[in-house]
């Protein structure tokens, strides 16, 4: 957890978008710290059943989730530590009727530790993102290439019925990390944008003119706002607090092999049926961890992967329109053996094993009947 970038926040706010009255979503505090597909790719079906009669599976209560439809969780086939959740999920996209589909998620057990933040704020008078590189002006801030920041746009968010954006800059080395949050006028109170940053560490000179460094390419600032921002950093606020942290090091790149890993095994065991290799690959390329949750997980649109907040009609869940689930293993007595697929092959025994046993049966009650015959003439002799 320490040291997350963008997606952690980014997607915790888009959480909280969208429009109310969307069926069959939840989300989850697990998001976070979770990745997720949703197989709905036309041509893709699965089947349940075979792993609900498998195994160390746990079928578990969809209420005790918070989900509908069907829950089967085990142990994955990546890590000792990490649970796949296959539960039944729906989606909705450009008005199109609510279908089910398969969702793969997977949730690392997680143990709580102590950690601190470092906060602040400064509101600035600028009404609009004025991106540039060395005073080149650019079409969007995502344009900016600043090395050991990533900047994008983060989330969605809804004033009224209108729908805003706002942007991120995120940076993490060694095991320090800072977030800038840039919110529209439309997302503040004073009227301008403002600056919000966080750290886990408290910030040297370096650091803290890398923050200038960035709010400056982000805007044409002038003398008061520079001057804002600075007065910022020199007076943080240190926050102690206790958050979840998975007890094995679940990044991004183990969260991507963690998915291919998984997928590759639901398709060669059956569960899953018509995900190509290419599909788990597109899927592997984009994963990130916090891509988990009704408006953030992978789904398939318009002939590609993508998480599902970049949908072109994406339909979003409210936090306070749906009722809060949970995937913490806190209730769930996770299995930890791996799963046993129970086949035709493990529970029947097949036509040359059956010749071969009554072969066996048949010499050896042959050989008892000898043995009996030698005893009884014996017996006789005496």
């Amino acid at each position: 957890m320490k040291g997350r970038s963008a997606l952690i926040f980014a997607l915790m706010a888009v959480a909280i978008v969208a429009i109310a009255g969307t069926s069959n979503a939840c989300v989850s505090p697990e998001d976070r710290y979770s990745v997720e597909v949703l197989l709905n790719k036309p041509g893709l079906s699965y089947d349940l059943s075979i792993l609900k009669n498998a195994e160390n599976v746990v079928d578990v209560n969809p209420e005790l989730i918070g989900v509908s439809g069907e829950v089967v969780v085990y142990k994955s086939h990546y890590h000792e530590d990490l649970a796949a959740f296959l539960y039944e999920s729906s989606i909705e996209t450009g008005g199109e009727k609510m279908q089910t589909y398969l969702s793969v998620r997977l949730t690392p057990r997680v143990h709580e530790v102590t950690e601190y933040r470092y906060k602040t704020k400064a509101p600035i008078s600028k009404t609009e993102f004025e991106p540039h590189q060395n005073f080149s002006n650019l079409t969007t801030p995502e344009e900016l290439q600043i090395p050991g920041w990533t900047i994008k746009q983060s989330g969605v968010g809804y004033v009224g019925d209108k729908r805003s954006y706002y942007y991120s800059a995120d940076y993490k080395e060694n095991g320090n990390w800072i977030k800038i949050n840039f919110f529209p006028p439309q997302r503040t109170r004073h009227g301008g944008i403002e600056i919000d940053i966080e750290t886990n560490k408290e910030l040297n000179e370096e650091l803290k003119n890398e923050i200038l460094n960035v709010s400056s390419s982000m805007f044409y600032l002038g003398k008061p706002d520079f001057q804002k921002i600075t007065d910022a950093l020199h007076d943080m606020e240190k926050e102690e607090m206790k958050v979840p942290e998975p007890v094995f090091n679940f990044e991004d790149e183990e969260a991507k092999e963690a998915l291919k890993t998984e997928l590759e095994w639901l398709s060669n065991t059956g569960i899953v049926k018509g995900l190509t290799d290419e599909d788990v690959q597109e899927i592997k390329n984009i994963t990130k961890i916090g891509y988990a949750g009704y408006n953030s997980r992978i789904f398939y649109e318009a002939g590609k992967w993508i998480p599902y907040f970049e949908s072109e009609n994406p339909e979003m869940t409210r936090v306070k329109a749906v009722a809060v689930c949970s995937f913490s293993l806190k209730g769930i007595q996770m299995p930890t053996q791996d799963v046993v697929v129970i086949t035709e092959a493990n529970t029947h025994i097949g036509s040359s094993e059956k010749v071969m046993i009554l072969s066996v049966v048949g010499i050896v009650i042959a050989i008892l009947v000898a043995i009996g015959v030698v005893v009884m003439w014996v017996l006789r002799r005496w």
